[in-house]
């Protein structure tokens, strides 16, 4: 159609996951409503512009100048610990604070002439957030109350088109990112023979910039099979930023003001780390029954090995620094989707996939736990509407042997909605 369409997809998202995405780890993969409805399996597709996310070989394939503009709300609706022996957690229970974030994605092309496109992309493709209730009792609290690290990638993308079947894609990735996480400080209080919480010890960092890339191709080998590579390098971020120590009653005013002499309460104390978020890559087969049937065959790996530890460290008073252990190691998602053209001029898509935990039973925490998900998806669309729900599981996940000494079961149930305006 020569004169543009808006198109509005609406695309609804069940997760029962550790994490906002569905890859394993703290992936956020929502960033595209056409890929919702196919589990993601949109690696040898790659037929709109959030392409510049999925498939960059893909962009060389838009014909006409286009733009995508949406927003994943994810809400938490449950989060659960139950405590285990051994270790001072057994027994008791904890549970997070609902929380909801707002996932952005944009995505802009123009073909310079039939052989070139150009681009540019906007998303978030890392989402973790972590928020614990009764802090005063959780048996985690001095590990982590709440933590939450926000990403932002822009990648401005370069697509050719080498031959009518061949595209390549490459972009260049500005990640900016920021990262905050509290616990709780004990101290043992000699006039009581007691160990009382003592602080809340707040880390922010500023929000950071580094540079990484990625490259896509698609290869449209005949009317009824197409593949499709992607890859994505990591990219480590060094992060400073401020901590605080907020002074916490424990009901005795001599122990409290000995801590209140001794503590830097209420400044605004140096803190740095670095995080390298790990390199990814994507292989995808579309077998192309006519036009009525497609099926595709995609999987994920993930690097997360590239994550062991999260050092918070407190540059001027060291004996506030922390390092957070996770030992992660890396992952594969496989999916599978069938996108079905309809004789109506609507589409049904379905999906499947399944993504490996990152973690072993010793590393999960308060601050992190991953776990096995088996997710499920359907979309409709039609015109200027899409739907696409997606429902996914993740196993409970437990420890009798935390490297923190925090023993228990762990299980989460987190609501997405996915919006997107295409034009």
């Amino acid at each position: 159609m020569a004169q543009r369409t808006a198109h509005i997809v609406f695309a609804s998202t069940l997760l029962l996951i550790p994490a906002a995405g569905s890859a394993g780890g703290f992936r956020h993969d929502d960033l595209g409503t056409r890929a919702a409805g196919l589990s993601s399996a949109f690696t040898a597709q790659a037929s709109d512009p959030s392409a510049i996310f999925y498939n960059p070989g893909g962009v060389a394939f838009l014909e006409k100048p286009g733009l995508l503009v949406g927003t994943s709300i994810v809400r938490l609706q449950d989060a659960t610990f139950q405590g285990l022996s051994p270790g001072d957690a057994a027994g008791t229970n904890g549970e997070q604070e609902g929380w909801t974030d707002y996932l952005v994605h944009a995505y802009w092309t123009k073909p310079l002439n039939p052989a070139v496109v150009i681009g540019v992309g906007l998303y978030q493709p890392f989402d973790l957030h972590t928020a614990w209730q009764n802090a005063d009792t959780f048996a985690g609290r001095g590990l982590t109350t709440s933590a939450e690290l926000t990403t932002y990638d822009l990648v401005p993308t370069l697509s050719l088109r080498l031959t009518n079947k061949l595209g390549l894609g490459i972009g260049g990735v500005y990640r900016s990112s920021e990262l905050s996480h509290s616990r709780r400080l004990a101290r043992f209080n000699p006039l009581t023979g007691e160990t009382v919480d003592i602080a809340n010890v707040g880390f922010k960092t500023d929000m950071e910039g580094a540079f990484g890339w990625q490259l896509g191709l698609l290869h449209k080998a005949s009317k009824a099979f197409s593949w499709g590579l992607t890859y994505r390098s990591a990219i480590e971020t060094t992060y400073n930023g401020a901590g605080q120590l907020t002074q916490i009653a424990t009901g005795s005013s001599q122990f409290d003001d000995l801590v209140r002499a001794t503590t830097p309460f209420g400044l605004d104390l140096p803190v740095a780390t670095s995080l390298e978020l790990p390199e990814t890559a994507s292989f995808g087969l579309a077998f192309h029954f006519g036009k009525a049937l497609t099926l595709e065959l995609d999987a994920d790996w993930t690097a997360w090995s590239s994550i062991q530890e999260v050092p918070l460290d407190f540059v001027s008073e060291p004996q506030f620094s922390q390092a957070v252990t996770l030992q992660l190691d890396d992952t594969l998602t496989y999916r599978a989707g069938v996108l079905l053209n309809l004789p109506s001029g609507s589409e049904l898509r379905f999906g499947y996939a399944f993504s490996e935990t990152s973690q072993l039973p010793t590393t999960l925490s308060p601050f992190f736990a991953d776990a096995d998900t088996n997710s499920a998806s359907l979309g409709w669309g039609k015109d200027w509407l899409g739907i696409a729900l997606r429902w996914s599981q993740s196993d409970d996940v437990a420890t009798r042997t935390s490297v923190d000494d925090i023993n228990g079961v762990y299980g989460r149930t987190v609501w997405a909605v996915t919006l997107a305006v295409e034009m």
